[in-house]
This record gives structure tokens, C-alpha cells and sequence, in this order.
């Protein structure tokens, strides 16, 4: 992530690209170059300070709510737990007749997916 960052933020200081430009050149979203260039100029950083301050510092100064939280020992992110659909009400869905299992099916390779395939299996088998 700090290479991309790095990336983006050379380009722009020295060769003077558009977001737009730098996002197709390098195949990421211009909302994420501009979030990132905006965070470099607030940040006070220079271009020289950019490429010769570790990664870390990097990341803490360009992204400083979130070094605080990590180094406050709470969780970065949100929490990204799911609720589990209601496999009962999906098997007495599916027992009716003329209901087609195609969406289940789908539901079933998503979950696959994530991961979550025993448990569906465990549910409806």
C-alpha cells in the first residue's frame, strides 16, 4: 500500500500528472489518488521526506486517526461480522413447491466463498 502511495504522490510532485492519469497508469480508483494526494498535502510532508522516511512514518503521518487507534490498541477498522441468513426459514422456502434452487444456489457459492459452506451444509442437509 505505502509503494502505491509513494507511487502516487511522485508522480504527481514531479512530473505534474492529473489524478485522472495517474489512476489509469497505475489502475486504481481516482477517488483513492485523490484521497491520497489530498492526505499529502495536509500532512506537510515533502517529496524528499515521502521517499526517504520509513514506511511506518510514512503511514502515521499521512493517515494519523488511524496510527492512533492502532497504537492505542483498538481495532482499526470496523468490525466486519455477518449475520448469518435464517437457514430455517430457507429450507421452508425451499420444501414449497415450484420454488426454483437457482438462487440458493448462487447463495451457496457465495458463501463458499467466504467460507461459510459447512455451516449452510450443516443447516439444510
Amino acid at each position: 500500500m505505502i509503494r502505491h502511495i509513494r507511487r502516487i504522490i511522485r508522480l504527481h510532485a514531479t512530473s505534474g500528472l492529473s489524478v485522472r492519469l495517474i489512476s489509469r497508469a497505475l489502475n486504481i480508483p481516482h477517488s483513492t489518488v485523490s484521497d491520497y494526494i489530498q492526505r499529502y498535502r495536509t500532512s506537510g510532508l515533502s517529496i524528499e521526506d515521502i521517499q526517504g522516511l520509513h514506511d511506518r512514518l510514512v503511514y502515521e503521518a499521512l493517515f494519523p486517526e488511524k496510527a492512533q487507534r492502532a497504537s492505542s490498541g483498538l481495532p482499526v477498522g470496523p468490525p466486519r461480522a455477518r449475520p448469518l441468513p435464517d437457514f430455517r426459514m430457507i429450507h421452508r422456502e425451499l420444501r414449497r413447491k415450484h420454488v426454483t434452487q437457482l438462487p440458493l444456489a448462487y447463495a451457496t457459492i457465495r458463501m463458499l466463498k467466504r467460507g461459510l459452506f459447512v455451516v449452510v451444509w450443516d443447516c439444510l442437509g
